[in-house]
């Protein structure tokens, strides 16, 4: 079966969150694939960095205006 990216790109929003939401779900039922060990030490590195300097992390609010700002 082909996927035609394309297509998938015109689907409505609704219909982009309905596939994601399967396919999502389709992944947990299968089993998540592991992480190799490099991409596990970035996240544990970039969590310990946020640990160690709470100051650098933004609010939810804060992300959500940065997005925002993008968006314009």
């Amino acid at each position: 079966m082909a996927i035609d990216v394309a297509e998938l790109r015109n689907l409505p929003p609704n219909e982009k969150l309905n596939l994601i939401n399967l396919l999502w779900d389709d992944l947990r039922e299968s089993g998540i694939p592991k992480l190799p060990p490099e991409e596990l030490e970035e996240i544990e590195r970039r969590y310990q960095r946020m640990i160690d300097h709470p100051e650098e992390a933004l609010t939810i609010e804060q992300m959500w205006a940065r997005v925002d700002e993008l968006r314009k």
